[in-house]
């Protein structure tokens, strides 16, 4: 059983909605991926060839975000089952920096 702790992209998208991991802070490196239309926004979190959808009401929430677009952070994130989904998708509650600061995800979190 995973606890909290480091997970990569794949792990993360492979947590069991049966487990109730929503207590858990994983630390992940990941690719920020934005993508944009006329009609939407959405931010993941990508290896590549595996995303992870991030929970919020709107892609506004993690617009602190697009500074990182195309580029691999590390990030704290909490599984989050919403409306009862068959897979998790993630809460960043921060981005470690390069020199361990971290930047925090003030518009969801305080």
């Amino acid at each position: 059983e995973l606890r909290s702790g480091d997970i990569t992209v794949e792990e993360f998208k492979n947590l069991p909605v049966t487990t109730d991991y929503t207590t858990h802070v994983y630390t992940m490196k990941a690719t920020v991926k934005v993508e944009e239309t006329a009609y939407y926004t959405n931010i993941l979190l990508t290896d590549g060839s595996t995303d992870v959808r991030l929970y919020c009401s709107s892609a506004n929430q993690y617009s602190w975000l697009k500074a990182y677009a195309g580029q691999e952070i590390t990030v704290e994130i909490a599984p989050c089952n919403w409306n009862s989904k068959n897979y998790y998708t993630g809460c960043v509650l921060s981005v470690i920096n390069a020199d361990g600061s971290k930047t925090y995800n003030t518009l969801n979190f305080n």
